[in-house]
């Protein structure tokens, strides 16, 4: 349905990372595939960004400590969505949680989200 949605809507370029993708990288690697990915999308007028499992991608745990994160991949996201800001890039983000997301600071990055239940 997403690429009828796209072609409909005149989008040039559908981009798709999940954390099955990045398993077994080291952060760089996972760093360096979300720039590409992001470069991709920059680099047309219109594109989506669909970034699937962000959690684990993230390696997002509540721990009776508190939340702990890979606090590099929130900086590279942060710096990639902050340079694409004027390019008209419609990003999808799927999470187990909201709250987490909301917790770590992801949710911020978003002018608009949607929690919309387990399908």
């Amino acid at each position: 349905p997403i690429f009828h949605i796209a072609k409909l809507c005149n989008i040039n370029s559908i981009s798709y990372l999940s954390n099955f993708d990045l398993i077994g990288d080291n952060d760089y690697t996972k760093n360096r595939k979300l720039k590409e990915l992001f470069l991709k999308a920059t680099s047309t007028e219109k594109s989506v960004v669909i970034l699937d499992d962000i959690d684990n991608l993230m390696e997002v745990s509540d721990t009776k400590r508190g939340l702990i994160f890979n606090n590099g991949i929130l900086q590279t996201l942060s710096s990639l969505w902050s340079k694409a800001i004027d390019n008209k890039i419609i990003f999808i983000m799927t999470a187990q949680s909201a709250l987490l997301m909301q917790d770590i600071g992801l949710l911020e990055l978003f002018h608009n989200h949607q929690q919309i239940s387990g399908i």
